[in-house]
């Protein structure tokens, strides 16, 4: 399963999760103003529910985020990783880094780790634990502590309008990763 949340549908996402539906892959168009949850909060909820159904169906859980564009070769790479918890990193405006854009967690993870108990222990108070803000954050800090690191793949495209990397960053950044198992292109 794919798990889209959004606010704003970007066009060429939906066309690319669209083409994956006519594969089979079955996606979970989850729009987070129809959540009924503060608004800072709905992501984690709506997150947490797909959460605790992926972990008792023994399904794995893809997030695919609104503005996050994964190719069908991409998408492939977390069927047949066989880690626990992989992804991609994205652009984040200052640097590559990993968020819940592009993640798959194997359901053994999510049914290991209840994530209102995951994201509690890394509330650090200058922002409400369930807050979209640092969701990604505190996952990933809290699953690493449990020995639970995230697989990078690579790099993904991240449609949202952040200044365009430098070329010697995404150059650094490519030959760090060239150099390991995984290719951090599409």
């Amino acid at each position: 399963m794919i798990f889209y949340p959004y606010v704003t549908i970007y066009p060429a996402v939906q066309r690319r999760l669209r083409s994956f539906e006519h594969r089979g892959v079955y996606v979970d168009w989850c729009d987070l103003s129809t959540v009924e949850a503060p608004s800072e909060e709905a992501y984690y909820w709506a997150l947490a529910e797909r959460w605790r159904r992926c972990a008792q169906a023994q399904e794995d859980l893809v997030i695919i985020e609104q503005d996050v564009l994964p190719s069908w070769k991409q998408y492939q790479s977390f069927l047949t990783c066989p880690l626990r918890y992989c992804g991609y990193h994205t652009w984040l405006g200052a640097s590559y880094g990993a968020g819940l854009g592009a993640n798959r967690f194997r359901w053994e993870v999510l049914d290991a780790y209840d994530i209102p108990t995951v994201i509690h222990d890394y509330a650090d108070g200058s922002i409400p634990p369930r807050a979209w803000q640092r969701l990604d954050t505190r996952i990933n800090d809290a699953l690493a502590t449990r020995g639970v690191a995230l697989d990078c793949h690579g790099v993904m495209a991240h449609l949202h309008p952040y200044p365009i990397p430098d070329p010697l960053i995404r150059h650094i950044y490519v030959a760090r990763y060239s150099s390991s198992r995984r290719s951090p292109l599409p």
